[in-house]
């Protein structure tokens, strides 16, 4: 097996968290230069987020999961995994932290 082929058959992935009522700093929304800018944010409940979870192969994207509401480990762990293996179903995956 050469260095090509490893890369091949290797699956990368990341997550992102954004917080949709802007607490991170990341606050952005589309607006008409024209006018004043207004703003929609306002952080009552302290809730509001979404985190995506994707997965990258060789040949692009392969998976991509939305994780919504509390995450513990095994939730975390079978919504990230499904999105991979829902792809790659049959195959036989190491799966390495």
């Amino acid at each position: 097996m050469s260095y090509g082929d490893i890369w091949i058959a290797d699956l990368l992935s990341d997550e992102k968290k954004w917080n949709l009522d802007g607490p991170d700093g990341n606050i952005k929304y589309w607006h008409d230069l024209r006018k004043e800018p207004r703003s929609f944010f306002s952080r009552q409940t302290g809730d509001g987020s979404v985190m995506v979870w994707a997965t990258f192969g060789f040949n692009g994207q392969v998976g991509l999961a939305f994780l919504d509401g509390q995450q513990n480990s095994p939730k975390y762990t079978r919504k990230s995994s499904y999105a991979i293996c829902r792809k790659h179903r049959g195959t036989k995956l190491g799966i390495s932290a």
